[in-house]
């Protein structure tokens, strides 16, 4: 709805008949010119809340570790769709509501599995080198890798990785998301 859609059904019935020969309706403009302004901001609006809430979920999974790594760059710096911790086992120990809605993923399904059951034949073994290199490195990284979702679509997966910290590390925070 416009601004002047609003103005109109604000008026009374006889005042709007006032105005309606003045009004100039033609076929060819589209009535809802600021739909596509709306739709882009509300999408950003709700990203950003989603956003908030993974965050937020994911600081009271941490509360008990006290890690000493900058979160609040860390969000600030780098996107994501959903954020996966794993342990020194490799093996997952925690995904926000965003994993489910990327791979199609149950969170109870991949507790304590390795993230590998994500990947397939076009999954790069050099790329899985790569990323078991930088892990064992002990460092933050960026990595694309090709995984699959559940109904064994393949999608490209951009990982931010990141050593989580108290004297040393103990657990891994990856924000992925979907690349094109």
């Amino acid at each position: 709805m416009t601004g002047l859609d609003l103005y109109f059904s604000s008026l009374s019935l006889e005042d709007y008949q006032q105005l309606a020969p003045k009004i100039e309706n033609s076929p060819t403009i589209t009535p809802l010119l600021s739909w596509d302004i709306f739709s882009d901001c509300s999408h950003k609006r709700l990203f950003a809340i989603k956003k908030a809430r993974e965050i937020e979920a994911f600081q009271k999974f941490i509360a008990k570790f006290q890690f000493q790594n900058n979160f609040n760059q860390i969000f600030s710096t780098y996107d994501f769709e959903a954020l996966v911790i794993t342990n020194l086992k490799k093996e997952i120990v925690w995904v926000s509501n965003g994993f489910k809605e990327m791979t199609g993923y149950d969170k109870k399904f991949v507790l304590h599995r390795s993230p590998d059951f994500l990947q397939g034949e076009k999954t790069s073994a050099v790329t899985k080198k790569r990323i078991r290199k930088n892990i064992l490195s002990n460092r933050n990284f960026t990595e694309t890798i090709i995984n699959y979702k559940k109904d064994n679509t393949l999608y490209k997966c951009e990982l931010n990785v990141f050593p989580l910290y108290t004297e040393k590390t103990t657990h891994f925070l990856a924000l992925e998301k979907q690349v094109r």
